[in-house]
């Protein structure tokens, strides 16, 4: 078993050598968007909890709808794409070709999604960023008292899932600092493929320099032209002889 263990590790230690060091940056922002969108899955899931155990004991049946807060939604959106987008980027051994830089289209979907984990990341700490909210933001967790249950059932020996919107809270309080997180992560690869870029296009301006002051060099000319030119009318008189 140890000795599996130990070949188990060599193998995943020499595959991390020999995997770009892009690569593990999204490989990074992979790990880190599948834990956002966890988080956000565990709101959604508290939340849920809450409002169908009030709504049980409120006398309202199955009417158990909430407005989730709409920089939650948008949250959720870019954190799945950028999980799946992470996924394919890592699969992706382009970086290690050293003549490759990336395409204006591939630095455009960097961009995109580096400003959009931004925005997601914003919007939640905005004042009046979210309607139910209004004017605080979807961080000061105004909604929890929905209904005003919290207050109500306010005993969580007997209403254990009376807490279930302060963990909720909580929990969209942290996939906001994880969300921050994975926005750095993302500027992050913005900024090294532009630097690829660069130190590509510099060293190919460099080659075509020193090409370019090879072709114009001057060709080697005898030192005495007027030697060989006396040698070839010798050699033509003899032959006429």
């Amino acid at each position: 078993m140890a000795v599996t263990t130990n070949n188990l590790s060599s193998w995943i230690t020499s595959k991390l050598k020999s995997t770009h060091y892009i690569q593990l940056i999204h490989m990074l922002n992979a790990l880190l968007g599948l834990i956002l969108f966890c988080l956000l899955i565990g709101v959604a899931v508290n939340i849920r909890t809450f409002i169908s155990n009030g709504a049980e004991l409120a006398g309202f049946g199955n009417y158990n709808v909430f407005a989730y807060p709409a920089s939650y939604v948008y949250m959720l959106i870019p954190s799945v794409c950028s999980f799946v987008y992470s996924i394919i980027l890592v699969l992706d051994p382009s970086p290690s070709y050293p003549a490759w830089y990336p395409s204006k289209t591939f630095l455009s979907s960097i961009g995109l999604f580096a400003g959009a984990l931004f925005l997601a990341a914003l919007f939640p700490a905005i004042p009046g960023g979210d309607m139910i909210t209004n004017p605080e933001s979807a961080l000061s967790c105004t909604w929890v008292d929905f209904m005003e249950w919290r207050t109500i059932y306010n005993n969580e020996d007997i209403y254990p899932w009376v807490n279930k919107m302060d963990a909720a809270c909580q929990t969209l309080r942290a996939a906001d600092a994880f969300c921050w997180i994975i926005t750095v992560g993302w500027f992050a690869l913005l900024a090294i493929y532009i630097l690829r870029i660069r130190q590509i296009k510099k060293k190919a301006a460099s080659i075509t320099n020193v090409s370019r002051n090879t072709s114009t060099k001057p060709q080697h000319q005898p030192s005495w032209p007027m030697e060989e030119i006396k040698t070839t009318t010798d050699t033509k008189t003899e032959v006429s002889a």
